[in-house]
């Protein structure tokens, strides 16, 4: 854990990523297709190897702009051959760094060095503290004297240590405020130590494994270190000086997508072709992303063809066939370029590639620069930049936990989107059908809606940043009902804007009558593993005919209508599932936090910008802005214990294997293997993890996104439509909901509120996805067939239940039918897995690495299938209920008793919920009738003592007395009285003290 008082704040402190680098070297490989057909392990079939046939980079200097390059090679080695000419390129970049330049300070630099108040970095005030500098150097004195105490190194000796040295370096930079000197951990541009970014778009899922066949060559493979995923998958590799980063890290879209988005803006593209003398319409054509007939190439003998190969050889099996317009623009390419063979053309698209990828990275460095000053070739994803980009820009300091007990305690609230199907099939009817609607029909709707960037919609609500504290302990809050009541009474007031929330640790249940009302989307949502025991009888015969009988418990996230045990949740979701029926039982901890919207002007920047760029039509910044708002997001949720360690050491000679033996006698060793001819990796455990992140805002994001889901949906659809509205599906930000209405559009514009129908982007708002297609499509839809029988049951859960005429869902077979001549061929399928019950498999095909050894490999993987674990699906394969729904415990009554399964099912469906369940004590009222017991309890005790009390003073007046008179007078006298008196003190205060008249 983070060391309270020396790394318990996250805050912007990378400073020197505020300077550009000097230079980028931008890349990319192109590989032969060599064809075979053998197996690759499991059911998975290897198509074809690829191996590098050659590459292309160029330099490009930030400041200057000086471009060297494109260098291309295509032949043999080619792996090696780029190894060795980057370590060529690295030398001529230091020979260039290695020259100081001495600037010439004019006049205005003089002003406005005399008239600066504060860094232009850091925005540090040039204001000395004399006081801060006194009380600092009071505070080295003091630890220092401390640290003699210790016998031995401990991580509280360490601690102050380093609470030292930051001090130290406080005082140095706050004496340097008078000469305006700016001492920060900023590193200087130096010759051989600054890291010069080595730029491949893709290189974490192809490019690095082209990379790692040859880098232990490479005069800097000595220290190689890589930011893995997994032992052969890599974010990012450093090998000495050079650090290969991923541009689809930050810009995760394909080339010709980027490419397509600049426009006309190619400024490197169109330099290097006009100093080549072409004209405007043949530096038109290289502005789009390039045409390649990838599979067509299996060997270097292919370049030496004469033609461009006809269009069918430009099939691939990895995107498949290309248009009739993409063909037309590779021979026009090749006509205006004067391709003599295809390996001109092939070197032509390569170098293409190569500066097209070169003026995209330029201009989202020069947007990241203009917007967060901040230079993306220092960082290595999306996330890392826009985090920073978010603390720089809001200046917030987010407090981390310093207690174990907390972290474990918020690790409890992550859970991630909801992914659920209710109803599987139902269909619109409504005039916007044409021929299909029926009038005599209710006239219904299919409505697919999203909510607008639903993550920043909850990042601009008020977050945790800091200040955290248990209010009570776990043990004094379970034997004390009465801090419950008061600390759930207290929870359920809080504000969404107040400067205190919390998060609590319950128990909950939802009493049986909000059940039917939940059934679509039952609140408070829980990793749970679906147990084999918990299929219905469609599932489980499903499981039976399709998969064997095999069936593992994976967890997965189920919203369920059971009881809820040690389930932390955030105040303001507790709020809202409350209100919506939910029964607090108990509330063993709960845990408070300061709160604002921190975040929120840096969501609402990115949007504004983003929506300034769609109006004139800059698609490019417009990704950028929804990239940097969707990306800072996964810096709170990160899960340090996943992170990987992997070591990659060149293995040429004895020595690398000496030094391979001594770092795997470590007891942190897990397992090595050779990765190609020049390295070999190892696979290491952690021996400790520091727990850094702030996942408690994560957490809070996440609760929050749900939150604004549940109350669109019991809000807005329930409350407006009643039992007129069926979901079918739900996804994390979306909804597939079907209701009765004359027109589900005219109902959204009267709600602007909620709804965006004008292409703004305003978070939360919802859209609908499909405007066109939704009033007339179908999620599928079925009939009702009425049930004429009444009668009497008794398989409620322990109670009575009377039956209703209300019919349930049965497939039609004239609808499906139908489908047969209506429905495009993927729709068919869909009819087939739902009504068939048949499994569809779908073969893919993708690159995989083996040692770094790059192969296109098929597999089949099962793609549609109609067992859905995550309900209790009805023997209609339509229907479904939550688990734990009361009607399915009615259902497993009855089949016990001998009835039919679909009869019981009927029976169960249709039942109604007898009187007293309907009258079961709601929202807080449990936890408050035992709180009242509890409470008259604790006041009876006060009054029996106060009896008590008095009652020992008269026994011992009626001792004197008794020693006073005869015996047996005495007791002829009072014996009756005082047996009733001490009968009632026995009974009600146990009697300890006087247990008869007889004592």
């Amino acid at each position: 854990m983070p060391v309270k008082g020396v790394n318990d704040f996250e805050e912007f402190k990378n400073y020197g990523r505020m300077i550009n680098a000097p230079c980028v070297i931008i890349d990319n490989f192109e590989a032969d297709n060599k064809k075979c057909d053998e197996a690759y392990g499991g059911s998975m079939r290897k198509l074809a190897e690829q191996k590098a046939n050659s590459f292309c980079y160029l330099v490009h200097w930030i400041d200057t702009g000086d471009v060297w390059g494109p260098f291309l090679y295509r032949g043999e080695n080619a792996t090696q051959e780029f190894v060795q000419r980057i370590d060529q390129e690295l030398v001529k970049i230091n020979e260039v760094l290695a020259i100081k330049h001495e600037r010439i300070e004019t006049e205005e630099d003089k002003k406005r060095f005399a008239d600066a108040i504060s860094c232009w970095i850091c925005k540090g005030k040039f204001d000395i503290d004399t006081d801060e500098i006194e009380r600092l150097e009071v505070k080295i004195t003091y630890l220092k004297e401390k640290l003699k105490s210790f016998k031995k190194v401990t991580a509280e000796y360490n601690g102050i240590q380093t609470t030292i040295e930051k001090a130290t370096k406080a005082i140095a930079s706050e004496k340097a405020k008078a000469n305006k000197v700016w001492i920060t951990a900023i590193s200087q541009i130096q010759d051989w130590k600054t890291p010069i970014p080595v730029i491949f778009h893709n290189f974490r899922g192809y490019d690095s494994h082209l990379v790692c066949e040859s880098v232990g060559r490479s005069a800097n493979a000595q220290h190689i270190r890589v930011i893995a995923e997994t032992f052969e998958r890599y974010k990012s590799m450093k090998v000495g000086q050079l650090k290969y980063i991923d541009s689809m890290q930050f810009m995760n879209s394909s080339l010709a997508s980027l490419t397509k988005n600049l426009g006309d803006n190619h400024p490197i593209t169109s330099q290097y072709f006009k100093k080549l003398g072409y004209t405007e319409e043949q530096l038109a054509l290289v502005y789009r992303k390039g045409v390649n007939p990838y599979d067509y190439i299996d060997s270097h003998d292919r370049f030496k063809e004469t033609e461009l190969p006809p269009i069918h050889e430009f099939h691939s099996t990895l995107k498949g066939k290309i248009s009739q317009d993409d063909y037309q623009h590779a021979q026009k390419v090749w006509k205006e370029f004067r391709c003599q063979n295809l390996g001109e053309y092939h070197d032509l698209y390569l170098k293409t590639d190569v500066l097209s990828l070169a003026d995209v990275w330029t201009e989202f460095r020069k947007m990241s620069m203009e917007y967060y000053e901040l230079d993306p070739s220092h960082y290595v994803s999306a996330p890392s930049l826009s985090w920073d980009g978010m603390l720089k820009m809001t200046g917030v300091r987010i407090e981390l936990f310093t207690d174990m007990a907390m972290h474990d305690f918020t690790e409890k609230a992550k859970r991630g989107g909801i992914s659920k199907t209710c109803k599987r099939y139902f269909k619109a009817n409504n005039p916007k059908m044409g021929e299909a609607y029926d009038p005599s029909k209710p006239t219904s709707w299919i409505s697919y809606v999203d909510a607008t960037n639903l993550y920043g919609h909850s990042m601009s609500q008020y977050l945790p940043i800091g200040n955290y504290k248990w209010e009570a302990s776990r043990g004094y809050l379970l034997e004390n009902l009465a801090m419950q009541k008061k600390l759930l009474d207290m929870a359920l007031r809080i504000k969404p804007d107040a400067k205190r929330g919390c998060y609590l640790n319950i128990n909950s249940h939802f009493p049986l009558k909000t059940h039917d009302y939940l059934s679509d989307l039952p609140p408070a949502v829980e990793n749970v593993a679906v147990e084999k025991d918990w299929l219905c009888p469609y599932n489980a015969k499903l499981v039976e005919q399709l998969d064997g009988g095999r069936f593992s418990a994976t967890e997965k996230l189920v919203p369920h209508l059971g009881p809820r045990k040690n389930y932390v949740i955030h105040y303001q979701e507790l709020q809202y599932y409350v209100k919506l029926g939910m029964v607090v039982d108990e509330v063993s901890e709960i845990l408070f936090f300061d709160q604002t919207n921190w975040l929120e002007p840096y969501i609402s920047f990115n949007t504004e910008k983003r929506n300034e760029a769609k109006k004139v039509g800059n698609t490019f910044l417009s990704d950028f802005f929804k990239l940097m708002n969707v990306s800072v997001y996964g810096k709170t949720m990160e899960n340090v214990r996943k992170y990987q360690d992997v070591k990659i050491m060149k293995n040429n000679n004895e020595r690398d294997e000496k030094a391979f033996l001594k770092k795997i006698r470590k007891p942190s060793f897990k397992y090595a293997r050779q990765l190609g001819n020049t390295l070999i990796g190892a696979h290491m455990g952690k021996a400790s993890v520091t727990l850094n992140k702030p996942i408690i805002v994560g957490a809070s994001v996440l609760g929050l996104s749900k939150l604004h889901m549940y109350e669109f949906w019991y809000g807005y659809v329930k409350e407006k439509y009643g039992d007129k509205s069926q979901l079918g599906y739900m996804d994390t930000d979306s909804f597939i909901y079907h209701v009765e209405t004359e027109d589900v559009y005219k109902d959204m514009d009267e709600r602007p509120d909620l709804f965006n129908l004008n292409g703004d982007q305003t978070v939360g708002k919802f859209k609908d996805e499909t405007p066109d297609k939704s009033t007339k499509s179908k999620h599928k839809g079925v009939s009702k067939k009425g049930m004429n029988e009444m009668a009497t049951d008794t398989y409620m859960p322990s109670l009575e239940g009377s039956l209703l005429n209300d019919p349930i869902d049965k497939s039609s077979l004239t609808e499906q039918e139908a489908m047969r001549t209506e429905a495009d061929p993927m729709t068919l399928v869909y009819r087939d897995c739902l009504f068939g019950k048949e499994v569809f498999y779908a073969k893919n095909v993708g690159i995989r690495s083996k040692d770094h050894v790059l192969s296109l490999v098929e597999s089949e993987k099962k793609a549609l299938c109609p067992i859905d674990t995550k309900r209790w699906i009805l023997s209609d394969g339509i229907s479904s209920l939550p688990y734990d729904h009361f009607r399915i415990k009615v259902y497993k009554n009855m089949v016990k008793d001998g009835i039919p399964h679909e009869e019981a099912e009927k029976r169960a469906i249709r039942a109604k919920l007898p009187e007293k369940y309907q009258n079961e004590n709601s929202e807080k009222e449990k936890i408050y009738t035992i709180v009242n017991i509890k409470e008259s309890i604790i006041a009876l005790e006060r009054d029996v003592t106060k009896i008590h009390q008095n009652l020992k003073t008269i026994a011992r007046e009626i001792y004197y007395l008794y020693n006073a008179m005869a015996p047996e007078d005495f007791e002829k006298m009072l014996r009756s009285d005082i047996d009733k008196m001490y009968n009632s003190i026995s009974h009600i205060h146990s009697g300890k003290e006087i247990q008869s008249s007889d004592n």
